[in-house]
Order: C-alpha cells, then structure tokens, then sequence
C-alpha cells in the first residue's frame, strides 16, 4: 500500500513537471514581440507564433518592416509607397499631380520644390521627369512685370499681407489681401483685429481693424482697452473672437477680458439669448423686437436689449425715424428690399434682382409679367434698368407664334378654359397645358 502511494504521488510529480514545462514554453512563445506595422499571428500549420503585416500594410524588402500604404514608408521625399496593380511589386511612386525630380524626390506640380527662386517644378512628358521651369506660357504663375513664376497662394513678389492669386478676368497672376487681412487706402494689406492702420488718438480704448457689424463696413473702431489680446489683436467684446467654440470673450471688472463659456445659443457667433421669448436672436434682425427696433448686444454690458440708433446709418430709416433689418421688406413698397448704398452711406429701397424699377412711380414690377403693359406684352427691362413694354420672338420662353402675343406664365393666356399657359417641359416651349393640380 505505502510502495502503491509512493508511486501515484510520483507520476503525480511528473505530470505537474510536464505540465509547468508546456505552460512556461507557451508563455515564452506569447511574450514575442513583433516589430512596428507587424501584427503577431499564430501559424496553425507550424504551430508557432509569427509576425505578419498589419491590414493596409505593404512589406519592403530592403528594410525587412511593414509600412502603411499611401506614405512615405521607406521611400524618398514625397514618394508614396504603394502595390503596383500590373507588376504586384511593392514600389515608390509620386501622387498624382506631382513629379519626380532627377534626385529621386517628389514634388507637387507648379511649386517651387527644389527649383531656384521664379522657377518651379513641371512635369515633362520627353524625360518622364519633373524640372525646373518658367515662361510666358505658364500664365496662371508667370509674372511679366519680372519674368519669374511663383506658387499660387504664395507671397511670391508680393508685399507684405499679400499672397499670388490668379485673375480669370485678366488672365494674368496678381498680388491681393490673404485671407483675414483687408486692403487699406494706402494700397497695403492689414490683419484684421489687429490696430493695423488705426491710429485714434481719441480712442481712450483700443483702436482695432474689425468688420463693423453696426456699419456693414471693415473700419477702425474704438473698443473698450480690454478687448486688446495679450498677443496684440483685439476682438469685438461678447463676440467669440479668440475663444475656442461655445466659448465668448467677455469683458472682466478689473478692464482685462477671458474667453468664458457661452450658456446658450452656442452654435453661432453673433447669436445671444432673449429671456422673454427663451429664445437665440442675432444682432442687428428685429428678432423678438417691435417692428422699427432692432435686437442689439450692448457691447460695455453684455447685455441685450430692443433698441434704434439714429447712428446706425445702415439700418436707420429717417424717414419714419425707425430701423430696419438688412434685405427685409423694411418700409419699402412691394416688390422692393431694404439695403445700404455703400456709395452713397445711406440706406435704400432696391428692387428685387428679378424686379424692374417703374421710374414713374418709384415701385417695381417683376419681369415676364404684364404689369401696366398691354395685352400682349410683358414686363421688361430697358438699357437704363427701367421698366418697359415688350414682346418679341426673343422671349422665346413666353412668346406664342399663333398670335405673335407674349404671356405670363400659370395664367390662362390664350389657353382654352381649363388649360395653362407655361413651359412644356418635354419640348422646352410655352404650351398650352391642363393644369393637374
């Protein structure tokens, strides 16, 4: 019985031996590391453990590693590494719209790459390579006034707040305001929000360039000195200016401002809320105000109130002393908006684009409608604008050769009762058609 025991316990031994053995070579294998772009997989058919590209990678042989495809990879600058769908070679290639240079590298067509200054990188179809390059038949980058090409979107021969853009008017490349500076009287281009040009010296604040919302205009204005940044711009106060999203910047007791979140009407800039109707209303739209108010942000007080400004030269109507909303009917006649003349600094009634002006009683009349006219004849407009008579075979789209008579559209004209006169839409001529409403 003792011998049997002592038998039992040591296969026991034995197996537990095996066992630890077997667990601690299969730790082993589980504690392989596989290098970056390599995902560890197990080989069934091997039994073991092995290192396998990731999904989307391509292998290069030279360094033995997995690369993404589409980037750099191994490859020279700009080359992309890519599968070539005819050879199933992993190679390095250039992205379309780019060319590669002598050295090997890739650069973006028509950019300075390599190239000297005024010259820029082409493709050239003899050599199936990108050089370097300019003349005259480069008209979008080639600049005659001294015979150099640059990048559009560049500074190029620019000054200072300029960039190349190209002019389809002129066909030729010229130098304008980058994005986020404005052209000034003397000809140069400054950052907005800055002081750039400003110099009020009775600003007790900080003068700073902005899009002056009171005034539809881009102009020097007095803020409060708390609106000026540490980095030296300056922002409309209860605007977002330099804050992150859902953020305000909102000016502090001690004369400094902070960026603070904005409890409600978050997704627009401009937008503020009115606890009377819990409502977001933007500036300067008559939004919950009475008609001949607008809804305004007090920019000292943060606070929003109902109000009209006989200043506000771009919404103040002086002839019934209210305000008005920009491109609303307003106090205007029908057919007729409310807008500011930015050559004359007033506001007007302007006709609807699709309107004509009567010049004898001051109102509007759509075109291709009859009007005042005669039977017969529409709405039209003459060389000065104004409205006039007319019917031709050139208003193709009204004009009916059965009485050589033009007519309004979705109105009876010379229909049978039931019918309408309007386009066919299968011919693209006016037709007599019953009306399936």
């Amino acid at each position: 019985m003792v011998i049997t025991m002592r038998v039992v316990l040591a296969s026991l031994a034995t197996l537990l031996l095996v066992a630890g053995t077997a667990t601690a070579r299969t730790e082993r294998q589980f504690l392989k590391k596989c290098p970056r772009g390599f995902d560890l997989m197990y080989d069934r058919q091997a039994r073991k453990l092995t290192c396998e590209c990731k999904r989307n990678h391509l292998y290069w042989k030279e360094t033995g590693l997995c690369y993404r495809e589409f980037t750099q990879g191994p490859c020279k600058q700009g080359n992309r590494i890519v599968l070539n769908a005819t050879s199933n070679e992993v190679i390095c290639q250039c992205p379309t719209f780019w060319s590669q240079y002598e050295d090997g590298t890739c650069h973006e067509d028509f950019t300075r790459g390599p190239c000297p200054d005024g010259e820029l990188i082409v493709y050239d179809p003899a050599t199936d390579r990108g050089v370097c390059r300019c003349d005259a038949s480069m008209r979008m980058h080639y600049f005659p006034k001294t015979g150099r090409c640059y990048p559009k979107y560049s500074q190029g021969p620019c000054n200072d707040g300029h960039i190349v853009k190209f002019d389809y008017r002129s066909l030729e490349p010229r130098c304008e305001c980058r994005d986020g500076y404005t052209k000034w009287a003397d000809g140069q281009c400054y950052q907005l929000n800055t002081a750039g040009p400003c110099d009020l010296s009775d600003c007790p604040g900080a003068p700073c360039l902005i899009q002056n919302l009171e005034t539809l205009r881009t102009e020097c204005t007095c803020l409060p000195s708390g609106a000026r940044t540490a980095d030296g711009h300056c922002y409309q106060p209860y605007s977002q200016g330099p804050c992150d999203a859902g953020q305000w910047l909102v000016l502090d007791n001690d004369g400094t401002s902070s960026c603070e979140a904005k409890k409600q009407c978050t997704r627009f800039d401009n937008w503020f809320f009115w606890e009377g109707t819990e409502r977001c209303y933007r500036q300067y739209t008559q939004g919950p105000c009475e008609l001949g108010q607008l809804f305004y942000m007090d920019p000292t007080t943060g606070q929003p109130s109902c109000r009209c400004d006989p200043t506000w030269n771009a919404y103040y109507w002086a002839e019934d002393g209210r305000c008005y909303e920009q491109h609303s009917v307003g106090p205007c006649p029908q057919g007729m908006f409310f807008g500011y003349n930015f050559t004359q600094e007033r506001a007007e009634c302007s006709c609807f684009k699709s309107h004509v002006l009567n010049p004898e009683d001051g109102t509007c009349l759509e075109r291709h409608t009859r009007g005042p006219c005669d039977q017969g004849e529409l709405v039209h407009e003459n060389e000065n604008g104004h409205l006039t008579c007319k019917c031709s075979k050139d208003l193709s789209s009204h004009y009916w050769e059965k009485d050589g008579k033009c007519y309004e559209h979705f109105k009876q004209g010379p229909c049978k009762d039931g019918e309408t006169f309007r386009i066919d839409h299968r011919t693209g001529r006016p037709n007599c058609i019953v009306w399936q409403g």
